[in-house]
């Protein structure tokens, strides 16, 4: 059974209440702090376009053992595009100020302040007693360090992380246009080469065929005049050769004139010697006489 505004009352389950946020069936739970995306506690807040934020109830709620509450979200928050989430269920027993993230899901931003409602809880009675809820009680200082905790390790600062989301898998876009077009590029690039060559080796080839004649003849050409050219340079060398060994012929006969007119002077120069020395004595001896 749902219920209403005294038996909540009767039952001591909201403690911090106030009059402006009961209402007959339910109790709109109000913001005590909120903490931004860097872990900072403040009483103000400008929610921006897709940013989240967590909230901390002023209210402390104790669920007796045969009730339960269920947190809904608030209609007029989320008119302005704001919506809370991890709300549902408070088991039997617990105890604590109950805390939330609320995300702008809106075209615009949304102050937010200490004190403004962000969610409505009801309570329904349960048919059995259940077991008190594991922890014990919460103070707002516990929940509030248990908040700063969750932002620091997981919290972003704005819903799914669009911007990084966006900025990574443009990236990744990025990056595989540029390997694509790297890989595209030097395939063209292959390609152009292959083709170049296979034109150059084909228009050799034309070429080729196709002055193969003219080249041949030419070839010809040439041959017969290097062969002239041999047999021009044979004759020459011939003619100097026979000039070679005809002044080597010359040379020899002139040593050995030479080597013979040697001979004769030393023998006319022997018989001078041989006939002045007797010349010079016959004439001593009739000198003698004579005296």
């Amino acid at each position: 059974m749902l219920l209403s505004k005294g038996s909540i009352k009767g039952k001591r389950i909201i403690t911090g209440s106030v009059p402006s946020s009961e209402r007959e069936a339910s109790y709109e739970l109000r913001i005590d702090k909120l903490v931004d995306s860097e872990g900072r506690l403040v009483e103000e807040f400008l929610l921006k376009p897709q940013g989240i934020v967590k909230v901390v109830s002023t209210e402390i709620v104790t669920v007796p053992l045969n009730v339960m509450g269920f947190v809904f979200v608030k209609t007029k928050l989320c008119n302005d595009g704001v919506l809370a989430l991890n709300i549902g269920i408070v088991d039997p027993g617990f105890s604590g100020p109950l805390q939330s993230a609320l995300i702008n899901f809106g075209k615009g931003a949304v102050r937010l302040r200490a004190g403004d409602v962000y969610s409505r809880i009801v309570f329904h009675d349960v048919d059995s007693n259940c077991h008190a809820a594991m922890g014990g009680a919460l103070s707002h200082s516990d929940v509030l360090r248990n908040v700063v905790d969750q932002v620091d390790g997981a919290l972003g600062g704005s819903f799914l992380n669009i911007s990084e989301t966006v900025d990574k898998a443009a990236g990744e876009m990025l990056s595989k246009a540029k390997n694509s077009a790297i890989l595209w590029i030097s395939t063209g690039a292959v390609f152009v080469t292959l083709l170049t060559f296979a034109l150059n080796f084909m228009n050799m080839w034309a070429v080729g065929y196709q002055f193969k004649p003219q080249v041949e003849q030419l070839e010809n050409k040439k041959m017969e005049e290097v062969m002239s050219r041999v047999v021009s340079l044979e004759r020459k060398n011939s003619d100097l050769v026979q000039d070679l060994k005809l002044k080597e012929s010359i040379n020899k006969t002139a040593e050995k004139n030479s080597e013979m007119l040697s001979l004769a002077l030393l023998r006319i120069e022997g018989l001078e010697k041989a006939l002045s020395l007797p010349a010079s004595g016959i004439m001593e001896k009739d000198i003698v006489r004579s005296k």
